[in-house]
């Protein structure tokens, strides 16, 4: 199978189809914000107390999320536990916690998250819930782990928690929601915006995401089956220990089949892409989900190197 075929796409009363090529590719400028975003929701600055010695924890913190932001951006796979990265890190927080226990807790979580290891990751969360993250600083510390691990639909389930208009917080959530399946939810986000008069002009990709939002409102698939499909593609990348690369997934949308296109770009071979291509559509089949006009798609970007 080639590489570029992608993930099951079918629409209602239309043929299904193996997608190839990109016919609604959208043009893309990668940076660091989805990596850098993902560390400021799980290390949420907390109100300050002036009988803490705040100022020190809140410098040490700071340090550990620049670090961390710059390595998860360009990360292809899971850090080991005892990676020297993640013992630095760890130390550091530790300095961390008389002045400021639930942020230094929830950055235990991300580091637990860069291994892997879920598990991990909610127990510290459990530990900064009890020690005064609210209600939404715990959603937003679990968005980014459960999306960057592969869990799209526990992932949708914290965005509807936590982006709102109230919130002033649609232009960030947008991409998230998108990218974990919310396309009924991004529509209406989008509607929300627009009756508020709010600017998204400058979110990224905010061009496909207007499109994608207005096949959901024309369709019957509940935004349940996106988050599934995804789920899937999510569990292959866990058993490879992979991340994506870039700030979050490519987003596209194809006119003439009226599909959505998610596109995932991993440090592989496009031979290996190939295959989990294949392993995708066959799981997507087996699981009855081929009315869900979603195609995904692995894009290798390994080149591999020729020894004589």
């Amino acid at each position: 199978m080639p590489a570029a075929v992608s993930g099951l796409c079918h629409t209602p009363g239309a043929p299904k189809h193996h997608r190839h090529g990109d016919p609604s590719a959208c043009s893309y400028g990668a940076d660091q914000e989805r990596r850098t975003l993902v560390v400021r929701h799980l290390i949420a600055p907390m109100p300050h107390n002036p009988r803490m010695s705040a100022p020190i924890s809140m410098t040490v913190t700071s340090r550990v999320e620049s670090e961390v932001a710059r390595t998860l951006y360009a990360l292809p796979h899971y850090l080991p536990a005892d990676d020297e990265r993640i013992l630095a890190w760890s130390d550091e927080l530790q300095k961390a916690m008389t002045a400021g226990r639930a942020r230094a807790f929830a950055g235990f979580a991300i580091l637990a998250h860069l291994t892997g290891d879920l598990e991990g990751a909610e127990r510290f969360l459990a530990r900064a819930e009890t020690s005064g993250f609210s209600e939404i600083e715990m959603a937003g510390a679990r968005i980014p782990i459960f999306m960057n691990l592969g869990y799209a639909s526990r992932a949708l389930a914290e965005c509807e928690t936590l982006v709102s208009v109230e919130r002033m917080n649609i232009g960030v959530g947008l991409p998230m929601v998108v990218g974990s399946g919310g396309l009924k939810f991004a529509a209406h986000l989008l509607a929300r915006a627009e009756a508020a008069g709010i600017d998204l002009s400058s979110v990224r990709q905010i061009s496909q995401i207007r499109q994608i939002a207005g096949i959901a409102t024309r369709i019957a698939v509940p935004d349940s089956r996106f988050s599934h499909v995804l789920d899937i593609a999510g569990a292959l990348l866990r058993k490879q220990q992979m991340f994506w690369l870039e700030e979050s997934p490519r987003f596209t949308y194809d006119h003439e089949m009226q599909c959505v296109g998610i596109r995932y770009r991993i440090e592989v071979s496009p031979d290996e892409a190939s295959r989990l291509n294949g392993e995708l559509i066959d799981q997507v089949i087996g699981e009855g989900l081929t009315d869900v006009p979603l195609s995904i798609r692995f894009l290798g970007t390994a080149v591999a190197v020729e020894t004589n």
